[in-house]
C-alpha cells in the first residue's frame, strides 16, 4: 500500500481511494535486483502496477528516480477505468548503456508515496534500447 497509514486509518482521514502497488511479477518487495543478463528484451523488465480500491480512473501516478541533483520523472501514467496504472523502469543511461549499481525511486500518487530501490547489475542484455536521458 502506498503511504504510511494502515488502510482502515487512511479511509477514516482521507476520502480518496485506497492505493496498493506491486511489481508485475506479483512481488511487493521494496528492494530488488535487475540483472541485465536475465533480460532478453525490455518486455521482460518488471513493471510497477498501482491499483485503487474502489477502482478510480484518472489519478496521476508518478515514478521518480533520485540522483545527486534531486528527483526526476522516470515514468507517469493515469489510472484507467479498472483503477490501475502501469509504470516502467528504464535500465539505461543517457548513452544507452545498462545501469550498474543501486538506484532509489519514489512512487507517488498525490501526497501518498512509497520509496523503492533497484540494484541494476551490468551485463549484456540480449536486446538494447536507448534510454530516455537519465543518469550520467
Amino acid at each position: 500500500m502506498i503511504g504510511f497509514l494502515g488502510a482502515a486509518v487512511l479511509a477514516a482521514v482521507d476520502p480518496a481511494p485506497t492505493l496498493f502497488w506491486k511489481w508485475s511479477d506479483g512481488s511487493t518487495a521494496l528492494s530488488r535486483t535487475v540483472d541485465a543478463e536475465r533480460v532478453a528484451s525490455l518486455d521482460d523488465l518488471p513493471r510497477i502496477v498501482v491499483t485503487t480500491r474502489p477502482a478510480t480512473s484518472g489519478l496521476r501516478v508518478i515514478l521518480q528516480y533520485r540522483d545527486e541533483s534531486g528527483l526526476h520523472v522516470e515514468d507517469s501514467a493515469r489510472t484507467g477505468s479498472d483503477g490501475r496504472a502501469r509504470l516502467s523502469v528504464n535500465p539505461f543511461d543517457r548513452d544507452g548503456d545498462w545501469l550498474s549499481g543501486p538506484a532509489d525511486y519514489l512512487l507517488a500518487v498525490g501526497t501518498r508515496t512509497a520509496s523503492l530501490s533497484i540494484t541494476f547489475t551490468a551485463g549484456s542484455p540480449a536486446s538494447r534500447s536507448a534510454g530516455h536521458g537519465r543518469r550520467p
